[in-house]
């Protein structure tokens, strides 16, 4: 072994060939083959764990054309999201529950206040919208082939 090879760039090298990185400049040539010698070896011996990480990465990894991909029911949430928080925050589910709502019911009256939030519209391009558009059923776990405009004017419109 030569003590004249520059063994902080050595080092540095081997650091940055373990973390797949590339330096800007080359070391001397002598400096290279001893840090490829030295890599190889290591690898060979497995002292490091480089080539298990590449095979258990690469089982993982599928190759995808992303020209085939086509999204299907997208639905919009932030909005969604932020207001239902905004009510369980208040404790609005807590309270129809401490009255004696049906869990159904609360689910029903939650995603029904959300909606006319985030589109204050009329009863039935509301339920469209939740129907086309809206998360809020995800959410609140309301089933959405359960909404009508009947069932939101019945539950909550005093007659």
């Amino acid at each position: 072994m030569d003590n004249n090879l520059p063994f902080n760039e050595i080092a540095n090298k081997l650091n940055g060939m373990l973390a797949s990185s590339h330096p800007l400049f080359a070391l001397e040539e002598k400096a290279e083959k001893f840090t490829h010698y030295v890599f190889n070896r290591l690898v060979k011996e497995k002292k490091i764990d480089l080539v298990r990480k590449i095979q258990s990465e690469a089982k993982e990894w599928e190759t995808v054309d992303l020209s085939t991909l086509k999204n299907e029911d997208v639905r919009e949430s932030g909005a969604e999201w932020m207001s239902l928080q905004a009510l369980q925050e208040l404790g609005v589910d807590k309270f129809l529950r401490m009255r004696g709502w049906e869990e159904e019911n609360v689910q029903l009256a939650l995603t029904h206040i959300v909606s006319r939030v985030v589109y204050p519209a009329s009863e039935l391009k509301t339920v469209d919208f939740i129907r086309e558009n809206s998360s809020i059923c995800e959410l609140t776990g309301y089933p959405v082939n359960k909404i009508t405009k009947r069932k939101i004017r019945k539950k909550f419109v005093p007659q």
